[in-house]
């Protein structure tokens, strides 16, 4: 059970938001330099204006050079990672009410989640200027409190920030993609739905009418990480959240992922982890 990100919840003060639809957040209140890895519970549309920094967006590591456009849409899995001293960067938050009425609104919806999760980086070289003119209009739209339309109107500017940068990009909104990448995106949608009982590269092979090794090759080929790493990572981040967020005991963790013996679990996260579940409990409690 992956913690849900919700910064509506997690914000307190009011400036610089519309209700429970809409926040701005800066580079201080939004990043958690090696935060556990949590799941997006609303879209995060992320300016990076200066310096760069790491995340890893369902799996995939990315390696942000400012300028540039980051969005996480909902059930993205999404971990936090180094950034440099000068990094700064401004986020809308969108809540999902706010952005499935949006998208229902335009003929947008299928094409920009498909852009969003083939490639959620989108660089915005030479638009830097662009990007801080929208945000200013933005946040002085949003703090126009007494505005009866300033929701209607944040979501005209939404939308024109859709059509204006992520669905401009065709070649990712439109591109066909490869075999391997078909088949990497494929393997990694199966094992998100399949961790906690299949944790073998033979296995998914044996699903996909695929040989382990060349299964292993295209998925090495095109994430740059193993497809065994890919499984472990998926398996560890759920353990870790069911052994920080939870009471159940690791004999009731080890039975509810499918492992034949507590033994078994605790060798195999120690394995990856270098540490006991017990130990990492305790470490985080």
């Amino acid at each position: 059970m992956l913690k849900r990100k919700d910064y509506f919840k997690e914000t307190i003060f009011n400036h610089g938001r519309v209700g429970d639809d809409l926040l701005l957040l800066n580079t201080k209140d939004y990043w958690s330099k090696d935060s556990e890895p949590f799941l997006a519970d609303t879209t995060n549309v992320i300016f990076f204006i200066e310096g760069t920094a790491e995340i890893s967006i369902n799996m995939q590591d990315y390696h942000i050079t400012s300028p540039c456009m980051v969005i996480l849409m909902e059930g993205m899995i999404v971990s936090q990672k180094e950034r440099s001293e000068n990094c700064s960067f401004d986020v809308i938050v969108l809540s999902k009410q706010l952005t499935d009425s949006l998208l229902s609104d335009s003929n947008a919806s299928s094409p920009l989640r498909n852009a969003v999760f083939a490639d959620p980086v989108f660089p915005l070289k030479g638009h830097k200027h662009i990007v801080t003119s929208f945000r200013y209009l933005l946040e002085n739209l949003v703090n126009e409190v007494d505005n009866t339309y300033r929701l209607e109107a944040v979501k005209h500017m939404a939308l024109t920030l859709v059509y204006g940068f992520a669905l401009s990009r065709n070649a990712v909104a439109q591109k066909k993609l490869s075999r391997k990448d078909s088949i990497s995106e494929q393997f990694t949608k199966l094992v998100k739905e399949n961790y906690k009982s299949e944790r073998t590269v033979a296995g998914y092979a044996d699903m996909m009418c695929l040989t382990p090794k060349y299964l292993s090759q295209v998925v090495k080929d095109c994430t740059g990480k193993s497809a065994l790493d890919i499984i472990d990572d998926f398996t560890i981040i759920e353990c870790k959240a069911l052994l920080k967020s939870t009471d159940l005991t690791v004999d009731q963790i080890s039975a509810r992922l499918n492992f034949m013996s507590p033994s078994l679990f605790g060798k195999y996260f120690k394995r990856i982890t270098g540490v006991s579940p017990r130990a990492y409990r305790h470490s985080v409690k």
